[in-house]
């Protein structure tokens, strides 16, 4: 999730002492490129879902 917007509600916030994160063993993935600007993409893919 990037962002959203509430009209009415309750947050609630706890407290993490970790964060586990499983990550693709792939070639493909150690691979990718991740230097590159990628917002206009960003962009396109997130005015296909309004």
């Amino acid at each position: 999730m990037l962002a959203f917007d509430v009209v009415t509600g309750v947050a609630q916030v706890d407290e993490l002492d970790r964060l586990v994160m499983q990550l693709p063993g792939t070639k493909d993935f150690a691979e990718a490129d991740l230097s590159r600007d990628r917002q206009a993409e960003l962009a396109g893919v997130e005015k296909e879902k309004e």
